[in-house]
C-alpha cells in the first residue's frame, strides 16, 4: 500500500521495530498472530510451559485414575476369589469334620473304599446349601473314588450335579466337575461319553489362569487318553503335544507342575502303545523329574509313571533296567496298600523277572498279585491272562511242564474274555507252549505252536510286529537246533528289515538276533563273517540281561567256536 503522510510511514516504522503489526502489510490472522508471539516471547513460552504441564498432568491423572481403577478391580477380584476359596475350603473341612464326628464310629475299621461310601452317604445327608461348596465337595469325593479304581461310585456321585448345572458355578469348578466325571466315563469304556464331558470342559477352562489352568491341562489330558482308547493315536499325541505345550516348565506353580508331569507320563503312555519307546522313556523320565523338583516323588502318579517306565525299559530290551526300576515301584506301593494298579505293577514285575530267568522270584510276585485280585474281587481279565501267561513262562523255567500247560489253559480263557477273537494277544501262549516244547526237546511241537502264535502275530500291524518279530527270532534258533542253518539264515534275513524298524538299538533281541546270524555263519563255515558279528554280543547281552542268563553264556560258547585261536569271556 501508499502511506498517505509521513507520520503514517514513521508510525509504521516504530510499530515495526516494537515487533507490531505494520499497517501497509495485509492483515491475515497468521501475520497478526506472528507479531504477537514475537512481541511476548517470555510470556508466550511461559504460557506454553504452564498450559503444556497442565495438560500433561491432567493426562498423568487420567492415566493413573486407569490404574488406580484397574488395581482396584483387580484386588475386589482377588479378594472375592480368596473368600470364594475360602468358603470352598471351609465347605471341605465342614464335611471332613461332620464325617469323623457323625460318619464313622470309633471301633469301625474300613477299608478306604468304605470310608470313600461312608463319606458319599454323608454328603447326600448333609449337603451344602451353597452350590459351589456343594459341587467342590462332591468332586472332591469323585476324583477320590477314582483312585481308588471305583469309576462306578464316581459317576452316581457326580452325573446328577453335571446334569442339574447349576447357574453361577465358577468356571474352574464347572470345568473340573466335568472332567473328573469323564475320566469315570473313561474307566468305564464309555469313551465318547467321556470325550464330549472332557471336551465341554476345555471350553469352559480355557480363559482359566494361574494355578486354575492345572484344570484346563487336566481336561486336554483326559482327552488325548480317551482318543488313544479309540485308537487315534495321531489325535491322541496331539492333544497331549498341546497341552505340554500350555504347562511351561518354567513355572513356579505346583499344581500347573503337577499337571505337567501328569501329561508328561499320558505322553509317554501313548508313545509306548505307539511303538516310540525311546521317546516315551525320555518323557518318563522328564515326569519323574517334575515330581522330584516339586517333592511328590511318593504320590500315586509318580508311582504310576515309574511302573510304566520300567515296562518301558523292558520292551526296549533292557530287562535289568525295568528290573531296578520295578523295586523302586513296588516299594514305594507298599504305602498305598493294595489296589489293581499295585497287582497290575507286581504281574510287569513279575515278566520282567520271567525274561532274567528268575523263576522263584516271579512266582513270589504272581502270587501275592493274584492275592490281591482275590481280596478286592477284581475281575480284570486281561490282568489275570497276563499273569497265567507269566506263570506258565516261570513254571517252564523250572521244568514243570505239567503246570505250565495248566496256566497257558488259563491264560486261554482270560484272553477269550478280555480280548477280540483277532487280537494279537491270542498267539501268545501258542508261542509259550513252541518254546516249552522246545525246552522239552520236541522240536516237532515246538514248530506246529509255533507257526500258530506266527498267524497270529503277523494277521496285526500294530503292536503285534514286536511279537511277530519276537517269534521268528525262536524260529530261527529252533532251524539252528535242527542244525538248519540255510533255514535259520533265510529267516533272520527276511525279519531283519522289520526288526531294525521295530526293535530299539540296544534291544537284547537285536543282539540275540545277531548271535544266531554269526551261528548259522559258523555252521555254513563262513567263519571270517561269523566272527565279525559274534565278537560283540556277549558283551551286548550281559550289559542287557546279566552274565549269567543262558543266551549270554550261549553267545560266549559260540563266539568262542567262531574264533578258535582265543577265547572270548563274558564282561
Amino acid at each position: 500500500m501508499r502511506y498517505r503522510s509521513a507520520s503514517a510511514f514513521a508510525d509504521d516504522v516504530e510499530r515495526y521495530l516494537a515487533g507490531k503489526p505494520v499497517r501497509a502489510h495485509p492483515q491475515s490472522r497468521r501475520y497478526r498472530l506472528e507479531k504477537f508471539v514475537r512481541r511476548h516471547r517470555v510470556g508466550i513460552a511461559i504460557g506454553a510451559t504452564f498450559a503444556l504441564a497442565m495438560l500433561l498432568g491432567a493426562g498423568g491423572v487420567t492415566w493413573q485414575a486407569q490404574i488406580a481403577a484397574h488395581e482396584r478391580d483387580m484386588a475386589r477380584a482377588e479378594r472375592d476369589a480368596a473368600q470364594l476359596e475360602s468358603r470352598f475350603n471351609g465347605a471341605l473341612y465342614e464335611f471332613l469334620v461332620g464325617l469323623f464326628r457323625d460318619g464313622v464310629r470309633d471301633e469301625e475299621k474300613l477299608n478306604p473304599r468304605e470310608f470313600l461310601a461312608r463319606g458319599v452317604t454323608w454328603i447326600n445327608a448333609h449337603a451344602p446349601d451353597d452350590v459351589g461348596s456343594r459341587a467342590l465337595v462332591f468332586t472332591v469325593l469323585g476324583e477320590l473314588q477314582i483312585l481308588r479304581e471305583d469309576p462306578t461310585g464316581a459317576r452316581a456321585l457326580l452325573q446328577p450335579l453335571v446334569e442339574e448345572n447349576p447357574a453361577g458355578l465358577p468356571a474352574n469348578l464347572a470345568a473340573r466337575l466335568r472332567c473328573t466325571l469323564a475320566q469315570a466315563e473313561e474307566a468305564d469304556g464309555k469313551l465318547e461319553r467321556a470325550k464330549a464331558l472332557a471336551e465341554e470342559g476345555i471350553v469352559l477352562a480355557r480363559d482359566l489362569t494361574g494355578s486354575a489352568r492345572a484344570t484346563l491341562l487336566e481336561c486336554r489330558s483326559v482327552v488325548g487318553t480317551v482318543l488313544a482308547d479309540l485308537n487315534q493315536d495321531a489325535a491322541a499325541l496331539e492333544m497331549l503335544r498341546l497341552a505340554i505345550s500350555e504347562a511351561p516348565l518354567d513355572s513356579n506353580d505346583p499344581g500347573v507342575l503337577n499337571q505337567r508331569a501328569a501329561i508328561e507320563h499320558a505322553y509317554a503312555v501313548g508313545l509306548f502303545y505307539t511303538g516310540r519307546i525311546a521317546e516315551a522313556i525320555a518323557h518318563g523320565e522328564s515326569a519323574l523329574a517334575i515330581y522330584e523338583r516339586i517333592k511328590r516323588t511318593g504320590s500315586n502318579q509318580a508311582i504310576a509313571t515309574l511302573g510304566n517306565l520300567a515296562m518301558a525299559h523292558l520292551s526296549a530290551g533292557q530287562p535289568l533296567a525295568a528290573d531296578a526300576r520295578f523295586e523302586q515301584v513296588i516299594a514305594l506301593s507298599e504305602q498305598y496298600g493294595r489296589s489293581t494298579g499295585f497287582a497290575q505293577r507286581l504281574i510287569n514285575a513279575a515278566a520282567t523277572k520271567v525274561v532274567l530267568e528268575q523263576p522263584a522270584d516271579a512266582l513270589a510276585l504272581l502270587d501275592r498279585a493274584e492275592a490281591m485280585y482275590s481280596a478286592l474281587s477284581a475281575n480284570a481279565p486281561r490282568a489275570r491272562a497276563q499273569a497265567s501267561l507269566e506263570r506258565g513262562k516261570a513254571l517252564s523255567l523250572r521244568g514243570d511242564y505239567v503246570a505250565a500247560e495248566r496256566a497257558f489253559v488259563d491264560a486261554d480263557k482270560a484272553i477269550d474274555a478280555g480280548y477280540p477273537p483277532q487280537h494279537f494277544w491270542r498267539g501268545y501262549t501258542s508261542e509259550q507252549r513252541a518254546r516249552a516244547a522246545f525246552s522239552r526237546g520236541d522240536y516237532a511241537a515246538a514248530e506246529t505252536q509255533l507257526a500258530r502264535a506266527v498267524e497270529h502275530y503277523g494277521a496285526d500291524n500294530g503292536s503285534g510286529r514286536r511279537a511277530f518279530v519276537r517269534a521268528q527270532i525262536f524260529g530261527a534258533e529252533l532251524a539252528l537246533a535242527r542244525s538248519d542253518a540255510v533255514k535259520a539264515l533265510g529267516i533272520l534275513n527276511e525279519i531283519e528289515p522289520i526288526a531294525a524298524s521295530v526293535l530299539e538299538p540296544d534291544d537284547w533281541q537285536r543282539a540275540w538276533l545277531q548271535t544266531l546270524r554269526g551261528r548259522s555263519l559258523v555252521l555254513l563255515g563262513r567263519q571270517a563273517e561269523a566272527q565279525t558279528l559274534l565278537a560283540p554280543t556277549p558283551e551286548r547281552l550281559a550289559r542287557a540281561l546279566g552274565r549269567e542268563h543262558s543266551l549270554t553264556r550261549r553267545a560266549v560258547a559260540w563266539a568262542n567256536d567262531a574264533m578258535p585261536s582265543s577265547r572270548s569271556e563274558v564282561p
